[in-house]
């Protein structure tokens, strides 16, 4: 189905930056450091906002409630190398993880403890996330593979796609659940039909003035059909659309400001701004529709690998400084 690859020409949408001096910038509210080593993924509750979880490289997980930040409620045990990336199922109640030592794992939250391995990867796994419904999870990490899980039937994946040229870094659903976008460490976007296993669109990311592009991070926007979200070595959060009636992909912009590698991107609950985590130690929030930097957060002390929107003025963000941090603006 290579010839159902389509991009369409990209307009005039991207805001430059004059300079971080003329943004506001500001300081968390509240830090606090537990973990012992890099915190590189977090994710809030989608049903409970007030719940967080946070994995780290010392290989557990913390769960936190943002009411009562000095200490976690609960540390999760079980992965035998570090956590590098966790989602909450849709109902809350769940949690899935990824982690280098090749598996993914499932969590009943409330229990802390671990209900399934998800172990079909031969190498390290980077992402793992659930679909809007919560029945099936997609996984993706450093041996090329995608696979796709039915959550009643775990041991075994439903299908595994070998289609990617190079390591796959993230992965996500679209909201219908029947496509995922993915990204690579050569900078690929693709889309992939889970009806027929296979990779339908191909886009590469790298510029003709670049000799690289690492795409970190994939994110699609729930509120908005077929839009999804980018953060690259590039410096740039790039906003797509996937039309999936005509097969057909469209760059709609860019959020241009930071100076290093973007790790994470996300979407306030009304799509008014976007968060974004970079490798130049802070995040930025975004005009989601104008593009435009609003602010600068400032604080942490290394790489920002992960932040999320709590409600539309409170965030939450994580470092390989160790450190957690709260946001209000």
């Amino acid at each position: 189905m290579e010839g159902a690859q389509s991009v369409q020409p990209l307009e005039e949408l991207v805001f430059e930056q004059s300079g971080v001096h003329n943004l506001k910038e500001i300081q968390p509210i509240f830090s606090v450091r537990e973990h012992t080593n890099s915190v590189d993924t977090l994710a809030v509750n989608p049903s409970k906002k007030s719940e967080f979880i946070t994995g780290s490289h010392d290989k557990t997980m913390k769960l936190w409630d943002l009411n009562k930040p000095q200490k976690s409620l609960l540390t999760l045990t079980g992965h035998t190398q570090g956590v590098w990336c966790v989602n909450y199922h849709p109902g809350g109640a769940q949690v899935v993880s990824a982690s280098p030592e090749g598996v993914a794992k499932l969590w009943d939250v409330k229990a802390g403890k671990s209900t399934a391995n998800l172990a079909v990867h031969t190498k390290r796994v980077y992402w793992a996330t659930y679909n809007q419904a919560g029945t099936h999870v997609a996984t993706c990490g450093s041996d090329r593979l995608l696979a796709y899980w039915d959550l009643r039937k775990t041991t075994a994946p439903v299908s595994v796609n070998n289609q990617s040229e190079s390591v796959i870094l993230s992965c996500d659903f679209f909201n219908d659940g029947q496509y995922i976008i993915l990204t690579t460490l050569e900078g690929d976007a693709s889309i992939v039909s889970l009806q027929d296993n296979m990779n339908i669109i191909k886009h590469e990311t790298i510029e003709t003035n670049q000799r690289s592009n690492i795409a970190y991070c994939s994110h699609v926007v729930r509120q908005e059909e077929g839009v999804f979200l980018i953060g690259s070595e590039n410096k740039l959060v790039t906003k797509y659309k996937f039309d999936q009636k005509d097969l057909q992909l469209e760059k709609q912009g860019f959020f241009k400001g930071h100076s290093n590698s973007v790790r994470h991107v996300s979407v306030s609950p009304s799509a008014t701004h976007l968060l974004s985590t970079c490798e130049d130690h802070s995040l930025r929030l975004w005009d989601y529709h104008s593009y435009e930097p609003k602010v600068i957060f400032s604080g942490h002390h290394d790489n920002v690998t992960g932040g999320a929107f709590v409600d539309e003025n409170t965030a939450v963000s994580c470092s390989w400084d160790l450190t957690i941090k709260i946001w209000k603006f």
